[in-house]
């Protein structure tokens, strides 16, 4: 079994994307896509402002819930990925992109 090393912060560039780098941004993830075809990602909300009602049947459904009920009423500002290899490994300068939204 291989193991996977553990990246620190000197391993990671994050590449913060706006409107007037979005196409730069793109372009230097078309060339590395084939090489990195394994993407993790995150979303970023800016934060909890309602709270479902109702009965539950327990504290995660109604967290699940929670989450749901504010994703469908609040704007996403922020999509984050990165793109690894199949040995988990990230592109050469450990790019990751957090691609902010208005």
């Amino acid at each position: 079994m291989s193991k996977l090393q553990s990246l620190t912060s000197k391993d990671v560039k994050i590449r913060d994307v706006w409107k007037d780098n979005l196409e730069k941004e793109w372009e230097r993830i078309r060339d590395i896509i084939t090489d990195y075809p394994f993407v993790a990602f995150d979303t970023e909300f800016p934060g909890i402002v309602g709270t479902p009602t109702g009965a539950y049947q327990s504290k995660e459904e109604f967290q699940y819930n929670q989450i749901i009920c504010n994703v469908n009423i609040l704007k996403l500002i922020q999509v984050g990925f990165c793109l690894t290899n199949a040995k988990g490994e990230l592109p050469p300068g450990g790019d990751i992109w957090q691609f902010n939204f208005e």
